[in-house]
């Protein structure tokens, strides 16, 4: 079929440089382009699954875990007494 299409100077330039570099006429380069972006626009998208590695960081040396513990309690403990202060 013939038609008259009006491209972006820079889709022409890239679309002859497609077609030299393969040594393929124009009109060829243009319908391989155009039917790969139709195929393109058929297929669904589906987002690349995002994937977590776990990896073990150890312990740090020097840390007592179980005063850990004990300073998240005191923490909701002063949390619980400034609220109750914040209270009219």
């Amino acid at each position: 079929m013939r038609t008259t299409i009006t491209l972006d100077d820079t889709i022409d330039r890239e679309l002859k440089e497609i077609a030299g570099r393969g040594g393929v006429p124009y009109k060829v380069t243009l319908n391989r382009v155009l039917r790969a972006g139709l195929d393109a626009l058929r297929r669904p998208t589906r987002p690349t699954p995002y994937r977590i590695t776990p990896k073990s960081l150890g312990l740090l040396p020097g840390v007592d875990y179980d005063k850990v513990g004990q300073l998240a309690d005191e923490m909701d403990d002063l949390s619980a007494i400034r609220e109750d202060h914040a209270a009219p």
